[in-house]
């Protein structure tokens, strides 16, 4: 009998980790997340919802609350609905929060996040691996890497200062415990340069820190993972991701909170069984090579040419192009000015 066969038939066939969803307002999506959850089995469920945007909504809510009514295996569940609409922050990090009061460490899925079975059992194990190493924060669920022709895999899963992908992972409350939605630390953080040394990846510092900038600004401030991002950086926090894709996005769509149109990446990921028993990188330390690409496809960081192109010049006068980046600001704001006052 094959060894990997041998391994799977010895695991327990419930899952002893807590699991946390969140839903919302769509139940088809929901049911086929659900699912998943089903076949992993676990002796323990969260269920975490959002309210209602306006009165035409409350059915399709009413209807996502039902299916994970139908549960026919045995576990503790626990609910936490609220009435009124929260949207994804703060209901998603409240809602992780509202978890770290019962439990130690949990796996969380969003509502259109389909897992593959192997998903629950890896990040079951690395939980458990990984439970007193402060250095680890989150354990991923998505991966591009099998989309890099460049990279080798010599485990089954690589170290990245930042998770990719989207809702499906697992974490610890010793790592949520440090969750900071103020971003208090980040000006002082800019101003020094500290975490620029720390990504290693002027490209990839200069996107986060325009994100961070809005989340401190309170420009945007509708989702939980920009000020997590931000713990994980000042922290130098890893991230474990999977070398193959476990979870598929089934919510590219009109009824998404965010993403309503297909990535042109992100299309053609579909979730794969990981093979077991895992094989550990033989360091806890960042695979550049992998985080690079996770950069480059998740965020689009660097990807077109002129990106590329230009990027010497950022790098060595930075002075110099925030000042030419400015100038050009001003210059359109002046010439849609003019524009409007000939049109009025």
């Amino acid at each position: 009998m094959p060894r990997e066969l041998i391994w799977e038939l010895q695991v327990d066939p419930m899952l002893e980790t807590p699991v946390a969803l969140f839903i919302f307002n769509r139940p088809e999506e929901t049911a086929r997340t659900f699912d998943a959850i089903r076949g992993a089995r676990p002796r323990k469920l969260f269920i975490i919802a959002d309210g209602p945007r306006y009165p035409e909504e409350i059915p399709l809510c009413e209807a996502t609350r039902a299916v994970t009514e139908h549960i026919d295996w045995s576990c503790e569940v626990k609910r936490n609905y609220t009435p009124i609409n929260m949207g994804c922050d703060p209901r998603v990090s409240s809602g992780i929060s509202w978890v770290f009061m019962h439990v130690d460490r949990a796996i969380f899925l969003e509502d259109d996040c389909v897992a593959d079975g192997s998903f629950f059992t890896f990040c079951q194990e690395l939980l458990d691996r990984y439970t007193n190493d402060t250095r680890i924060l989150l354990i991923g669920g998505t991966s591009c890497q099998e989309k890099n022709p460049d990279y080798k895999a010599t485990a089954s899963y690589y170290f990245s200062m930042m998770s990719m992908g989207w809702g499906a992972y697992g974490t610890w409350r010793r790592a949520w415990s440090q969750y900071d939605w103020d971003m208090k630390r980040w000006p002082s953080l800019r101003d020094s340069g500290e975490l620029k040394r720390i990504f290693d990846n002027p490209a990839a510092y200069e996107r986060f820190a325009r994100v961070w900038d809005e989340y401190y600004e309170e420009k945007i401030h509708h989702t939980w993972d920009g000020p997590w991002s931000f713990v994980q950086a000042i922290n130098g926090g890893l991230c474990a991701n999977p070398v193959i894709n476990l979870v598929e996005n089934i919510g590219f769509n009109e009824r998404a909170s965010h993403q309503k149109v297909n990535h042109p990446g992100w299309v053609d990921l579909p979730s794969k069984h990981m093979t077991f028993p895992l094989v550990h990188p033989s360091t806890v330390t960042r695979d550049r090579a992998a985080e690079n690409f996770d950069f480059l496809f998740f965020f689009g960081i660097d990807k077109t040419s002129w990106q590329r192109m230009i990027r010497p010049i950022k790098n060595r006068f930075p002075t110099l192009h925030h000042f030419a980046k400015a100038l050009r600001t001003k210059i359109r704001t002046v010439l849609l000015a003019r524009k409007e006052k000939n049109q009025s």
